[in-house]
């Protein structure tokens, strides 16, 4: 939105300068000077776009070879993932959703659908107890957690 204005401010900019240059030579700085502004533009709008990038990279991407037990583990050490986890037990009041337990507390994808992009709702704060219970595991089954490469004591991160 910013840079669709900064577009048409410059466009007005130049029809006016065009409009009131009386020669040549002047109509050649003018068309001279909106194309510095314009290749100025792009360039900033080209930083802008790169520093996205650069943002987006401070998670791991899933990449094709590697399981999804493997990338999740990776996920769950990530900058961005710990501080999505501090924000939702800031807003659980550092206590499990479900039994208000304040031990060994982690948080729940509710939904998978939005990973890395998690909304509040997409999370729940649960104690280990009904972290398993959620999953499906009434007890602690090492089999079972190996199968599936969850280790729910060391992903409370």
């Amino acid at each position: 939105m910013a840079k669709r204005k900064a577009v048409k401010r410059l466009q007005r900019l130049y029809n006016e300068a065009k409009h009131l240059a009386k020669s040549d030579t002047m109509r050649q700085e003018v068309e001279a000077w909106y194309k510095r502004e314009v290749s100025q533009l792009n360039k900033s709008r080209v930083a802008q776009r790169d520093a996205k990038k650069a943002k987006r990279k401070t998670y791991p991407k899933w990449k094709r070879g590697m399981s999804w037990a493997t990338w999740y583990d990776l996920y769950l050490q990530c900058p961005h993932w710990r501080t999505t986890r501090a924000a939702a037990l800031r807003r659980a009041g550092h206590r499990c959703e479900s039994c208000g337990a304040v031990e060994t507390l982690q948080v729940h994808h509710l939904t998978y659908k939005r990973l890395r992009r998690e909304l509040p709702t997409d999370l729940k704060v649960l104690c280990r107890v009904c972290h398993m219970e959620a999953h499906g595991l009434e007890t602690v089954d090492s089999v079972t957690l190996s199968y599936l490469k969850l280790d729910l004591g060391n992903n409370s991160r």
